[in-house]
Order: C-alpha cells, then structure tokens, then sequence
C-alpha cells in the first residue's frame, strides 16, 4: 500500500518540518500553482521530493489558497465563455492573473522559510482555454505570463503544460494520470496488483495505478474512466476493474474529495456488493482534488527539471512521449540551481521509437 507522506500534528510548524528534512538528506522542492475551474480561486502547493523521475517520491507537502477578485473572475468567465477571444481581453487577464499568482507564489515561497533556494521550479497550470482558428481547427491557447511572473517572484516559471503534449498530437486532457501513479502507486512491490483513485470532480473519474517496482522500462499502463451518474456507481467500479486488472481486483481504493463518513459509506456498500475492493482509504493530506491539481503542478516543475516525459499517448493520443511545458527563467542564482539540478541528474531509459 503506498504510503510516502508523513503528517505531523498541528502544532509543528511548517519551518520545522520542512528544516527537519534538509537537515537530514539534499531533498528538492518545487510549487505548483492551480486556477480552479470555477475561475475564482488559486491553489498552491509545496511539495519536498526525493528520488528523480519515474523514481520520484513525495516526501510532504504543503497547500495555500487565494480567491480572486471579483473583476478578475468576472474577465476569466468572459474569456472561457468566447470562442474567439480579443487579444487585448486575453493581454488584460493575464496581467491581472500574474498580479494574484505572485501573491500565492510568495505565500509558497514564505513556507520554504529559509530553503527558498532549493525551489527548482514553479509550474502553473488549469483548466484549457479554447479557440478557433480560421480553419475550424481547435486550439488551447495560454492565459498566463511566465515571462513577468519570472520576472516578479524570481523563481524559475513553467507552462504550457497541454500545448506540449497537443504539439505532439495530443488532446491536452488527462495529462494528471502520469503524475498520479508517481504518487499513488505501490512501487516496491511489483507482485501487488494495483490500485483504483476515486477522483470526485463534477464527473467523477475512475485511474488505474499498476503496481511497479520502478524498475520498468515500459510506460506504466494506466487507466482512466468518467463514471455515468445515470448508472449505480458500484457496477461501473467492477465494471472497470473487470476490464484493466488482470485479477479483477484493486489491492487498495484511494478516495480524493470524500469526507470521512463517505469513506465509511463506501466501505459499509461496497465490501458486500463488490469482492473486488482491497482497503478502502482516503488521504487527509490531500484534502479536495483541487489540492490534487496543485500537487500535480508542482510535480510538472520537478519532473521538468528530471526530463521526464510527463504524458501517457495511449491516453492523450500523442505520437509519443514529451517533456511537457517550457520555461521562463527567474533570477540569475534560481536559473543555476534548475540548470545545476538538471546536469546533475541522468535523464530517465526510453525506447529508441520514443526518442526519436
């Protein structure tokens, strides 16, 4: 069962914990920063990384929220909703946008207390934004500004996290199944079956994590599957499992976005309906999918750094692999440490076709 965060109790302080570990081993950090689809908030992450690409582990993580203003919101909604946005509407948001994405980013920054410096990367990320070209052809454009939020915060910026993959033939969607096994899969023991995550978005969606013991060379075959809600829920669990385990079962289900008493609901419906379920748990220290979406950001930055292909084609429909996003370098100390960090690492095995 993986289990790679610690939690501490309430009273120790986020400087503590984070000091605690760099006194003990050279761990690495980076911050993710989320903008909900409802365009009113900004979710922030911190996270402490140990390892480098497909052996990365999460070590903790720290999360920080800021609502956007009313004008902000309002300009966000206008553009999602136009098809064909102006660029100067898209020039005004996003300078508005840089504005509360410095703020957070600082908030983040604040948390890493004196270790500051040991933030690879910052990558931003959120739901697309659609245009059509004179052709017809669909498009997602982006709406931050990497360059000034560099430019503003210091840090190293990452975007265009989608484009990368829809440069290479993609849709852009379900990028966050990759980033997902990192966290949640059993990886030491490769006899285990798998697990099944529970996301509880406005469609709720069903990933398979297989079980690995990092030593494979292969793409990791993840799953994913939006439920029906016009079909019982159960039967569509067991229907999937059906479908992507080799036995039919889950050694664990992994709720995101449930409140403890739907664990126990979930627990008490289905053991008895469903023989396919391992353990059902949830994991306080991620506490909504939102915080999920900012984590992921936050492993875009670091798996950036690892040059680690984030994107699944089998899910995407991209050609191949990528190392998703670009960079936007922040100051001149921030910059050496990502180049530092990034010559210090070996870059991850690919198949001679994935390479090319």
């Amino acid at each position: 069962m993986a289990r790679n965060v610690a939690l501490w109790s309430e009273q120790d302080w986020t400087h503590d914990r984070i000091e605690r570990y760099f006194r003990r081993q050279n761990f690495r950090m980076s911050a993710g920063v989320w903008l909900q689809s409802d365009q009113a908030l900004l979710v922030g992450a911190i996270a402490i990384w140990q390892g480098r690409g497909k052996y990365i582990g999460l070590k903790h993580v720290e999360f920080a929220e800021l609502s956007l203003s009313d004008g902000l919101t309002n300009g966000l909604t206008k553009l999602f909703s136009n098809e064909n946005p102006h660029l100067n509407e898209w020039q005004s948001v996003a300078s508005d946008l840089v504005e509360h994405q410095a703020v957070l980013i600082g908030q983040l920054q604040r948390k890493a207390g004196k270790f500051v410096d040991r933030i690879v990367a910052v990558a931003l990320d959120g739901p697309p934004l659609i245009r059509r070209d004179f052709d017809g052809r669909v498009e997602h454009l982006g709406y931050f500004d990497p360059v000034k939020l560099a430019e503003k915060t210091g840090a190293n910026i990452v975007d265009a996290i989608s484009e990368r993959d829809i440069a290479a033939g993609g849709n852009g969607e379900a990028l966050h199944a990759l980033p997902c096994w990192l966290l949640f899969s059993e990886r030491e023991k490769k006899e285990h079956c798998g697990s099944l995550l529970i996301l509880r978005r406005e469609q709720m969606e069903l990933l398979w994590l297989p079980a690995s013991d990092g030593a494979d060379d292969v793409v990791p075959d993840v799953r994913l599957e939006k439920t029906d809600s016009n079909q019982p829920l159960s039967q569509q669990i067991e229907s999937f499992l059906k479908s992507v385990s080799p036995t039919g079962h889950a050694d664990e289900a992994i709720l995101l976005g449930f409140s403890a008493a739907d664990v126990v609901k979930w627990n008490s419906s289905l053991a008895g309906h469903v023989l396919l379920l391992g353990e059902i748990v949830a994991r306080p220290d991620i506490p909504s999918v939102a915080n999920l979406d900012a984590l992921v950001a936050a492993m875009w930055g670091i798996l950036f750094a690892d040059q680690m292909p984030g994107n699944l084609p089998d899910l995407t429909g991209a050609s191949s692999q990528r190392v998703l996003g670009r960079i936007a370098p922040g100051r001149p100390f921030a910059w050496r440490t990502l180049v530092q960090n990034m010559s210090d690492g070996t870059a991850p095995t690919m198949r001679l076709r994935d390479v090319i």
